[in-house]
């Protein structure tokens, strides 16, 4: 079995003091609060660039979106294009080798 916790931590305060737990909620809401605000915020200013065309904005096919390299996982023919159209060398065993081989000239 798992020993329960029969204290929390937040009960007192360093003093030993007895502390209201709804203290604690609510900074945690202020700081939730503030956090969404601050996200709107941005979103309002990038709103603003795209509709005064500061930005533009363009559709990129997945077959070009060079991020999915970092967020999906994708065959072995893709990396080596999209690792290509980053002007990257791909790491592959051979090519590890051969970067090895250069430095220890």
């Amino acid at each position: 079995d798992t020993p329960m916790v029969e204290k929390s931590k937040l009960d007192e305060n360093k003093e030993g003091k007895a502390v209201d737990p709804s203290y604690f909620c609510g900074m945690i809401g202020t700081l939730l609060y503030l956090t969404v605000k601050a996200y709107r915020h941005q979103i309002s200013l990038f709103k603003e660039h795209v509709e005064n065309r500061v930005i533009e904005l363009y559709f990129v096919n997945t077959e070009y979106q060079l991020a999915d390299l970092l967020t999906k996982a994708l065959g072995r023919e893709r990396i080596e294009f999209l690792i290509n159209k980053l002007g990257m060398r791909s790491f592959t065993l051979e090519t590890l080798k051969q970067l090895t081989d250069e430095v220890n000239e």
